[in-house]
């Protein structure tokens, strides 16, 4: 499963990159290269921190993905595509294999 990753705003951020197993697995995030970054936002410094944690685990349950990662409290819990870390919240939006 792979997802663009929006913010409140409607702006592409980055993606989600998730296994294809059907209720567990791994994921990543990538933050989306911008050509003219000038100023760090509270939107691309949650995705470089997620980024840089690497592999993170995800499990499926009763149509929530939770994923759980070492050094924050707190797993992401996505439902109906939209999830909030740091108060902030995000849209996904499934990309198609074309």
């Amino acid at each position: 499963m792979r997802f663009a990753i929006h913010n409140s705003e409607g702006q592409l951020l980055g993606f989600l990159l998730m296994t294809d197993k059907e209720s567990f697995g791994e994921c990543i995030f990538r933050l989306f290269p911008k050509k003219s970054h000038t100023s760090e936002t509270k939107d691309s410094d949650m995705l470089q921190r997620l980024q840089a944690i690497g592999k993170l685990k995800y499990i499926i349950l009763n149509g929530l993905i939770i994923i759980r990662y070492t050094g924050i409290s707190e797993s992401i819990i996505i439902e109906d595509n939209l999830f909030t870390v740091d108060e902030q919240q995000y849209q996904l939006v499934e990309l198609n294999n074309s």
